[in-house]
């Protein structure tokens, strides 16, 4: 069974957000924490074949690099 490429990056883009969203208030509630998200190298690079791929490993780069300037002191990203 093939994923459409639309479902791929959804989820690829959407989960690491919705993850650090939910668990950010609890980590600066208890005194801090780190979130760690991890992308891949095909963000720099798009390979024929995962497109979808490449790009939601993008998207997570750029919203893990937009959270680290929202909380520079607060929550280390």
């Amino acid at each position: 069974m093939q994923i459409s490429g639309c479902v791929a990056f959804v989820t690829g883009a959407n989960r690491p957000n919705g993850m650090g969203r939910a668990f950010a208030p609890v980590l600066k509630a208890n005194g801090g924490g780190t979130i760690v998200n991890i992308a891949s190298i095909v963000s720099f690079a798009n390979i024929p074949l995962i497109g979808s791929y490449s790009a939601s490993k993008a998207a997570v780069q750029s919203l893990t690099q937009a959270c680290g300037r929202k909380w520079p002191n607060s929550l280390p990203v």
